[in-house]
Order: structure tokens, then C-alpha cells, then sequence
């Protein structure tokens, strides 16, 4: 029977068992909540940093429809600029033209001019000669 009795020593090792077991449960308990408070600061953390990157996107669309619109803009401007440079090689092409047909003309009379003046000169030097034929032909006395 004295085996089936509890002596004094090993209650005393027994309490001694359950107070560890008790304080050993309120440190785990303790890590687990601190453990939890981190958990929630890291949820709020990526909260907040969820909040800020759903801000990024909308910029980023917002961006993006801007940068398709400054596209769509831009290749206007340049068609424009294309069909006006067409326009202005036409009109420089159509200038050179008529510069061509002015140059050709103006060459034209400056020959017509040269012939003219050298028909008046020729005529003038046989006015000379036939004037001075006629003065050798009056005698002198």
C-alpha cells in the first residue's frame, strides 16, 4: 500500500511540476500574443502598403491614357507636318520652275538686247563710213 501513496517529496515534486508547466504556458502564451501584435502590425503594414500601390496603378493608368493621348496627338502633328512639307516641296518645285522659264526669258533679252544694240552699232559704223566717204568725195576749195 505504501506504493500506491503519494509520499510528501513527490507531491512536492508534483506541484513543483505543475507551476513549471504554469509558468512555461504563460511564456508561451505571452510569446503568442506578442507574436500576434507583430502579425497585426505586419497586416496594417501591408495594408498601408497595399493603399499605396493601388494609388501607383491609378497614377500609372492615369499616365498611361495621358501618354496614349499625347500619341494619338503627336501622330496628327505629324501628318500634318508631312502633308505641309509636301506642300512646300510642291510649291519650291513650281517656284524652281518659273525661275527656270524667268531665266530663260530674261537670257532671251539680254541676247535680243545684245543683237539690237549690235544691229544700231553697225548701222552707226556705216553711217560713218558713208559719211565719211561723202566728206572725202566734197573738194575742198
Amino acid at each position: 500500500m505504501s506504493e500506491d501513496r503519494l509520499t510528501r517529496d513527490d507531491l512536492v515534486l508534483l506541484m513543483e511540476s505543475y507551476r513549471n508547466m504554469i509558468t512555461m504556458h504563460q511564456a508561451i502564451l505571452s510569446q503568442t500574443s506578442k507574436t500576434i501584435e507583430r502579425m497585426d502590425n505586419i497586416a496594417n503594414k501591408q495594408d498601408s502598403l497595399f493603399s499605396k500601390q493601388g494609388q501607383i496603378c491609378n497614377s500609372l493608368q492615369s499616365i498611361t491614357t495621358s501618354l496614349d493621348d499625347v500619341t494619338v496627338n503627336l501622330k496628327t502633328c505629324t501628318s500634318e507636318i508631312d502633308s505641309l512639307d509636301n506642300n512646300v516641296v510642291n510649291k519650291l518645285n513650281e517656284h524652281e520652275k518659273r525661275t527656270i522659264e524667268n531665266h530663260g526669258k530674261i537670257i532671251n533679252k539680254i541676247y535680243l538686247g545684245w543683237i539690237g544694240m549690235g544691229t544700231i552699232i553697225l548701222g552707226l559704223i556705216g553711217l560713218v563710213i558713208a559719211l565719211a566717204n561723202f566728206l572725202k568725195s566734197i573738194p575742198l576749195s
